[in-house]
C-alpha cells in the first residue's frame, strides 16, 4: 500500500518462502502494520505471497531467492543492498533471507543501516547434513547485523542459546506464531467419511516426515482407521511408492492442497511427524480446531503438553509412533479432552492477535533504540 506520508516508517519484508506458514506470518504482520500507518513494502521470489501483496495493493519487488546455496545469490545480495536503502526497517524471514539481507545489511555504511530485524521460522542447522557446521558458524557471525531475532517458540530461543553468545542471546525475543481461533471453529462434517480418521496437513517433504508416519501407519491394529493426506509437494510419488511396498494404499487418502480446516475438523487425530521445524502454523491450527494432536519433538514445539496433545520421541521409529496412535484411536474421550484443552491453549497464548501485537511492541521498541553494530 502506498504510503500516505513521508513521514511514515518504512518497513520492508524480505522472505524467501512464498506459501505455507512463513508466507501466512508475513501476510498477517503486513496486513496490521499497513493498518497501523506504517508505509510497507514486500520484496520475495514470484509465488502466492507476491500475487497477494500485489493484490492488496502493497509495494512488491519480484526477486529469484533458491533455498540452496547458489553464487548467483551475491547478486542478490546486491540487489537487496539496494532496495534496503531508505528503509527504517527491515524484516527478513527465514534462513535464505536472513543470511542474504544480513549479508546487504552489513554491506552498507553504518549510519546508512535500518534496523534488521530476523525471524529464522526454524534455525538453518535444523536441517542436519554436512553443512550443518557451515550453518551453526554462519549465524554466529551473522547475529550481530540483526538488532533483534525472533524466535516463534521457547524451543527455538533454547536451541539458539546453544549455538549464538551469550551477547547475541540477548537480541533474541520470543514472539509465538498465531492463528485467528475464530477461524476454526465452525464445526465441519463433510470431510469426514466411515471409520476413523488419522490426518497429516502439510507439504509433502523430507522435513515433514510422512514416510515416518506412512511406516508407522502400516503397524496399527487392524482394523486401521484411514489416513488422510492434506497437501502436495515434491515427495507425493515417493511416498505413494511407500504406501504400496507397505501395502497400505487401500487405507492412504491423497487430497492434495485444499483447505485443511474441514479436514481438521472432521479427524479423530492429527499427527505432526516433522523432522524439523519454527513454530509450525499447522500445529496451531490443529489446535484451534479442537483436534487431538500427535506430534513429534520438532511438530510440537514446545506447545505441547500432556494435556494439549501427545508429544512422541522419533527415536522410538515407527513401533513407538504406531503405540500412541492405537493407544489414543481406543480412547475417543481423551482424544476429545486433548482438544478442548489445545483448543483453550491456542486461544489463551497462540492467537494471531497475541502475534501481531508482539511484533508491533518489538517494532516500536526497535525503531526508539540503537542499531546493531
Amino acid at each position: 500500500m502506498e504510503a500516505e506520508s513521508s513521514e511514515q516508517p518504512q518497513i520492508l519484508h524480505v522472505t524467501q518462502p512464498t506459501d505455507g506458514g512463513t508466507a501466512a506470518v508475513v501476510m498477517a504482520l503486513m496486513a496490521r502494520q499497513a493498518s497501523e500507518g506504517y508505509a510497507v513494502r514486500l520484496i520475495c521470489p514470484v509465488g502466492d505471497l507476491a500475487r497477494w501483496s500485489q493484490a492488496e495493493g502493497f509495494d512488491t519487488v519480484i526477486l529469484p531467492m533458491g533455498r540452496a546455496p547458489s553464487p548467483r545469490d551475491w547478486r542478490t545480495v546486491w540487489r537487496l543492498r539496494q532496495e534496503v536503502l531508505g528503509a527504517d526497517v527491515v524484516h527478513l524471514h527465514s534462513s535464505k533471507a536472513g543470511a542474504l539481507g544480513r549479508m546487504a545489511v552489513a554491506l552498507l555504511r553504518r549510519r546508512q543501516r535500518p534496523v534488521c530485524l530476523f525471524t529464522p521460522h526454524g534455525w538453518s542447522w535444523y536441517t542436519g547434513g554436512r553443512l550443518c557446521f557451515a550453518y551453526r558458524a554462519w549465524e554466529r557471525v551473522a547475529a550481530r547485523w540483526a538488532t533483534f531475532i525472533t524466535a516463534t517458540s521457547q524451543r527455538e530461543h533454547e536451541d539458539g542459546r546453544a549455538v549464538l553468545s551469550d551477547r547475541h542471546m540477548e537480541r533474541v525475543v520470543v514472539i509465538p506464531n498465531g492463528v485467528d481461533p475464530a477461524s476454526y471453529s465452525e464445526p465441519a462434517t463433510e470431510h469426514r467419511g466411515a471409520g476413523r480418521l488419522i490426518v497429516c496437513v502439510g507439504r509433502l517433504c523430507e522435513q515433514k516426515g510422512q514416510e515416518d508416519l506412512l511406516q508407522a501407519f502400516a503397524l496399527t491394529a487392524k482394523p486401521r482407521a484411514r489416513l488422510r493426506f492434506v497437501g502436495d509437494g515434491p515427495d507425493r510419488a515417493l511416498l505413494e511408492a511407500t504406501a504400496r511396498g507397505l501395502h497400505i494404499t487401500d487405507d492412504i487418502e491423497w487430497v492434495g492442497a485444499q483447505d485443511p480446516r474441514g479436514h481438521y475438523m472432521a479427524a479423530d487425530l492429527v499427527v505432526l511427524p516433522s523432522r524439523w521445524e519454527g513454530l509450525p502454523l499447522v500445529l496451531l491450527e490443529a489446535m484451534a480446531s479442537g483436534a487431538a494432536v500427535v506430534a513429534s519433538t520438532a511438530g510440537s514445539a514446545g506447545v505441547l503438553d500432556d494435556v494439549t496433545g501427545v508429544v512422541y520421541d522419533s527415536s522410538t521409529g515407527p513401533e513407538g509412533l504406531a503405540r500412541v496412535l492405537d493407544a489414543l484411536l481406543a480412547d475417543p474421550d481423551r482424544c476429545a479432552s486433548l482438544g478442548r484443552s489445545a483448543r483453550a491453549a491456542v486461544v489463551n497464548n497462540y492467537s494471531l492477535t497475541h502475534m501481531q501485537e508482539g511484533h508491533l511492541r518489538l517494532l516500536e521498541n526497535a525503531l526508539k533504540g540503537t542499531h546493531a553494530q
